[in-house]
């Protein structure tokens, strides 16, 4: 009775395995995983080169796990099972409370953070600079795994603010206790992180109280980076808002690109919705109001900076956003044409940037 179970298991094992083979040569390539957020290796991305440089079984091996039939399901069958043998990290993505994911981030290699303070420190010797630096949600959202290592950000950012010589608006106290202002598929601040940030901005810089805004919701599918890492594909989306202009826009210019909107309702569609801000990551971003209150301000940043936009066009006339991973024109020409300046990046962001050295 045994043997009759063992040779019907081996069938059976086998006839998966040899239709699985079959579909997998008959399925077509996909070039793109829009739950991975990552371009996948197709079969000519192979070299004969490779064979020579010693490369072609990482390239096959790759090829074949980029192209695996149900490749998807597969992931998240593996991440469902490392979570119920008791996993609460998955490539570098915490699972916490409440259906939050949260990147891990190591701040104790920080080869590029004090360069990146002479840097600023550099660029600001002759203005009145503005610095603020946006905690990760697992620096503030109580809601980590109970094993999770993880940093305590309020004196990372302490430590920076103490070496720059900038007006810093520290968010930390702000932000922290507050509720629902991360996503949890995703790292960035949501519109309502956000408006805290940009409340606090406004009074630093301009000693201003700032308007209510009005919100309409535009997707309730999106699923961020996090969530690409994380192989939790099971997960269901979360909701994505418009943040409502309280004045009009003259004109926008993304990369000499003329548009009429800042928001971008084609990248609803996509898989990265975070762009439905401003187009995601573009170099250089012109935008001028019609408050015509001759405030003009220059803004260096990350992608953290986008959803700040909208607010912050109630309080400018003209506001210049500078993305230095892309730019590389003389920044100084910038500085010297706009009033005021301000630095926007996210703590990992700003420890680990490797582009702040074209602010010399």
């Amino acid at each position: 009775m045994n043997k009759n179970i063992e040779k019907i298991t081996v069938i059976i094992f086998y006839t998966i395995l040899t239709l699985l083979s079959v579909l997998n040569l008959l399925k077509s390539e996909v070039s793109f995983s829009d739950n991975e957020n990552r371009v996948l290796t197709k079969f000519g991305d192979i070299k004969i080169n490779d064979i020579f440089d010693g490369e072609i079984d990482e390239k096959v091996e790759k090829y074949l796990s980029d192209q695996f039939i149900f490749r998807d399901s597969f992931v998240s069958l593996n991440t469902w099972t490392k979570l119920r043998i008791g996993y609460f990290e998955i490539n570098d993505v915490y699972f916490g409370e409440d259906g939050y994911l949260f990147n891990k981030y190591d701040y104790s290699y920080n080869k590029y953070l004090n360069k990146n303070i002479e840097y600023v420190n550099d660029f600001v010797k002759d203005k009145n600079v503005y610095f603020t630096l946006v905690p990760s949600s697992g620096g503030i959202v109580d809601k980590l795994p109970k094993y999770a290592y993880s940093f305590d950000e309020e004196i990372i950012i302490d430590y920076i603010y103490s070496k720059l010589n900038t007006n810093n608006v520290n968010l930390y106290n702000k932000l922290e206790n507050q509720e629902n202002i991360y996503y949890k598929l995703d790292h960035h601040w949501n519109h309502l992180g956000s408006y805290i940030g940009y409340k606090t901005i406004i009074k630093e810089m301009l000693n201003e109280e700032v308007d209510n805004f009005q919100y309409e919701l535009v997707s309730n599918d999106f699923k961020g980076t996090t969530y690409s890492k994380s192989g939790a594909f099971w997960l269901q989306g979360e909701d994505l808002y418009k943040i409502k202009l309280n004045n009009g826009l003259r004109s926008l210019l993304i990369d000499d690109k003329e548009s009429n909107s800042i928001y971008f309702d084609e990248r609803l569609d996509t898989k990265d919705k975070y762009s439905y801000y401003l187009d995601g990551n573009h170099a250089l971003v012109q935008i001028e109001s019609d408050i015509n209150n001759g405030k003009h301000l220059l803004l260096i940043k990350d992608s953290y900076a986008h959803i700040l936009m909208p607010y912050l066009m109630s309080n400018y006339e003209t506001i210049t956003m500078v993305d230095l991973r892309y730019y590389n024109q003389n920044i100084h020409e910038l500085k010297n044409k706009n009033t005021d300046i301000l630095f926007v990046y996210s703590l990992e962001g700003f420890v680990n940037d490797t582009s702040l050295y074209k602010l010399k």
